[in-house]
Order: C-alpha cells, then structure tokens, then sequence
C-alpha cells in the first residue's frame, strides 16, 4: 500500500489555498467515522506520482506526523484547462467496517477483435462497490478477447470478476460493454448513390 505524507492544514478559503498551489502543495480533506472533516495539504509532487499508478477508490495510508491512518481515494479535482490536481478527497478505514466506493473498470485484448467491421463500445467506465477494508480491491478488469459482434456485458456479469466479499451496488442489467458489428450496408448505398449521380450527369 502506497503511503502518503501529508499535513495539518489551518489555511481555509480561496486565496489562502490558491497561494498553497503555487507553492506545489495541494489542499485536501480527510472525512469519516462520525470524526470532524480535517483539512490537510500534501505535496503536488507526491499526489501527481501516486495518480500515476492509482485512481479514485485507490487505498493509501496517510502518515500525518507520528501517525499513520489507512484511507482510500474518493475523489480528484482537477483544473478543467491545465488538468492539474486542485483538492483530493480522502476517506478513512476501519477494520470491520464496510465503505462504498467508485472504482474503475478497465478492457483489455479490445486490439484483438475490434477491425473495420467490429467495434468494442464501453458505456460503463466505473461501478460502486461496498466492502470491507480488507476486502477492498482498486478496480475491474474485464477481458473481451474472443467476444463477437452482437454480445454484451452487463453487471451482473461482473460478480464472477469479483473477490469473495465485495459486492456491486450498481442494477445488474445495466450494460457495460456491447461488441457492435458495423452495417454493411453503408458502402453499398454510397455506390448506388454514385451510380445515381453519373446517370444524371450523362442525362445533363
């Protein structure tokens, strides 16, 4: 598990923060537990490298001084032009309590079958899960590889993927991937479109 450090933050409203991100710290919360929210700020640096590899829904441990606290990633501002981290969101773990997070879902092998006739459609790109902590996982990878045109992937799907303890929230028939065969009709029309259209200038 990736440890973060980070501090307590006394600096509250918008120039104040603003003044933290031009000095390459970003501010955040931390929330949960019935616990007063705290306010605390954690490099640019170290949040931008742990986005790398992580996503929201992602467990970390925040080390705040001599204390460590396990949490998980629930959400990412970013400025909508430069796509720069503004705030982070954290939400603290306890041992036996279970916790309701959005975490990603991710194709693989879609190369494999997708060509000028077949394209892989996901309409889906995230699922709430609830788990306990120690059951919790970052993501769903599913594998289309061998799928054909016509077939779907709908939630309930999904539960095989899972490990044993965590369930899905989100309604079981919603789709998440449709395999989708190209009309073949589209080139046809065109030529006979052609056709139509050098008819008529002859006639002219």
């Amino acid at each position: 598990m990736s440890i973060l450090n980070v501090k307590k933050r006394t600096e509250i409203g918008k120039n104040k923060v603003n003044k933290l991100r031009d000095e390459g710290v970003i501010p955040g919360v931390i929330y949960g537990h019935g616990a007063e929210t705290l306010h605390i700020s954690l490099s640019t640096k170290d949040i931008e490298k742990f986005l790398e590899s992580n996503a929201v829904g992602a467990k970390t441990e925040l080390k705040i001084g001599r204390k460590k606290q396990a949490a998980v990633l629930k959400d990412v501002q970013r400025n909508p032009v430069t796509r720069f981290v503004e705030h982070v969101d954290f939400q603290m773990l306890k041992a036996g309590e279970a916790i309701k997070i959005q975490i990603p879902i991710h194709l693989i092998n879609k190369e494999s079958i997708e060509d000028k006739r077949t394209v892989v459609q996901q309409t889906m790109h995230d699922v709430e899960i609830t788990a306990l902590p120690k059951n919790l996982i970052d993501s769903i990878t599913i594998d289309v590889e061998g799928k054909v045109a016509g077939e779907q992937i709908v939630v309930a799907d999904l539960e095989a993927l899972l490990p044993k303890g965590v369930e899905i929230n989100d309604e079981a028939d919603k789709i998440v991937v449709s395999v989708i065969g190209k009309s073949e009709t589209s080139d046809s029309e065109e030529e006979e479109e052609t056709t139509t259209i050098e008819e008529q200038l002859e006639i002219l």
